[in-house]
């Protein structure tokens, strides 16, 4: 795309408005050059963004991806360019995020195709464009020309999308342009401006109610342990299980269209509520005094503080000659200590030597506590007592009023939680297996 392209198509999306977020992992950052260096730019690109190395990307994206070079890594970075966009300005229905990845020449011959992916997110839709280059055909700076005019078309399909830029002067004879859109419908496009806690699919009411079974979960995919948990649960509950799939996570970014479709799919003839509750806390609060059911591992994440807001530090512990031998802090307020057996160690950043580890109101008595932050998680595995799958109950206490509900666990380990969140939230549960029957306390 010429210079005098690219100014009309700044001018064009400062008239709509539009407000970009570009990701570029490498390849492709010809068209945020190009994009930048135009007059009138900083009224439509609010921030261009370069994770060249996989790490840099990794950090974007919550963790390590399956490969880098796909349509879905494509997306991924389009939604978190989106919310980027969205964060800047508090206008969803404005933002959009582009996202570029490619694989073009190097120094090294590439054992795969050489590719460029265009993703472009906004909040009426989730589209993406591919285009396989034809191999040794292209010096790499004719690749990233294509790349840059691939993107910058994408761009410009914002003012118009049935405009179809003819490529053919740039492309092979046996390259084609292959384009997949998502639309979405307006209650998914409320979900993604958070103007909507959930929505029910295959339900008997599309607005969330209480006292329900439900099984939360990613599901990517839903496969036959899924199936075999739910069986379970409504074996114990007595009444059939409703999956809950949230567009929202805390580790990792928003579920695009294309993803969400393709999840949502899975389900045909079950009933499945589509969320924004990222944490388990955001469920109750749209589903309170429902039943959950959970595998041992969100079990054991369920008492994380990171999934319950910042956390603060503790107090400082402060030691004092006249305290007597063998005393440690508790955690709580500086100098309140109690006398403990000698050799057992308390991790409440203090250093002090205890067997229970106390913070405020709550204390902890299983092997090998581990206290974080302002609060006290302790976990406990026996493997020679083992839990049964069971219905137990889960009490959240938090302010202004505590958030009861239950939990139906599907574990072959028992575990034991108990935590103190912060001032306003505190959690405790326990599930063991003393006598046949499992037992547990809630606070």
């Amino acid at each position: 795309m010429q210079p005098a392209d690219v100014s009309r198509l700044i001018a064009s999306l400062a008239g709509r408005p539009v407000q970009l977020v570009v990701v570029a992992t490498g390849g492709g950052t010809r068209a945020l050059a190009q994009l930048v260096t135009t007059p009138g730019a900083s009224a439509v690109v609010l921030e261009g963004l370069v994770p060249y190395s996989r790490q840099s990307v990794d950090r974007l994206l919550g963790g390590p991806q399956e490969t880098y070079c796909s349509d879905r890594a494509a997306r991924r970075l389009a939604i978190v360019a989106w919310q980027r966009a969205v964060e800047s300005t508090g206008r969803p229905a404005e933002a959009v995020g582009v996202a570029v990845v490619a694989s073009l020449k190097t120094v090294h011959p590439k054992r795969g195709a050489h590719r460029v992916i265009v993703a472009v997110q906004s909040l009426a839709a989730t589209s993406v464009v591919s285009l396989s280059l034809a191999t040794d055909a292209r010096s790499r700076d004719a690749e990233e020309d294509v790349a840059a005019l691939l993107v910058l078309h994408e761009i410009e399909r914002l003012l118009d999308p049935d405009v179809d830029r003819d490529l053919s002067a740039v492309l092979q004879p046996d390259e084609r342009v292959h384009r997949r859109t998502c639309l979405a419908p307006q209650a998914w496009r409320d979900l993604l401006a958070n103007a909507r806690r959930a929505l029910g699919a295959g339900t008997a009411t599309t607005d969330p109610t209480p006292e329900r079974l439900l099984f939360p979960g990613s599901f990517d995919p839903l496969h036959a342990g899924h199936r075999e948990m739910a069986r379970i649960a409504e074996e114990i509950a007595e009444r059939p299980v409703e999956f809950e799939l949230s567009i929202a996570n805390v580790d990792k970014p928003l579920l695009d269209y294309c993803e969400l479709e393709a999840r949502c799919s899975q389900f045909a003839g079950r009933p499945l509520w589509v969320t924004r509750a990222a944490t388990f806390l955001e469920k109750l609060a749209i589903f309170p005094r429902s039943t959950f059911v959970l595998g041992a591992d969100t079990f054991v994440r369920l008492a994380d503080p990171r999934y319950y807001g910042p956390r603060r530090p503790p107090p400082p512990c402060t030691r004092s000659s006249s305290r007597p031998a063998g005393s440690s802090c508790s955690g709580g307020n500086a100098g309140a200590c109690s006398k403990t057996r000698p050799g057992s160690t308390c991790r409440n950043r203090c250093g002090a030597s205890r067997t229970s580890c106390r913070n405020g109101s709550f204390a902890s008595t299983s092997p090998a506590p581990t206290c974080v932050g302002n609060g006290c998680l302790a976990t406990s595995r026996e493997p020679d007592r083992p839990a049964r799958a069971g219905r137990y109950r889960l009490s959240l206490a938090a302010s202004p009023r505590p958030i009861r509900s239950s939990v139906t666990l599907l574990s072959s380990t028992p575990m034991w939680a108990r935590i103190r969140l912060g001032p306003d939230v505190s959690a405790r549960a326990c599930v063991s297996a003393a006598s046949n029957s499992p037992s547990v306390r809630t606070s």
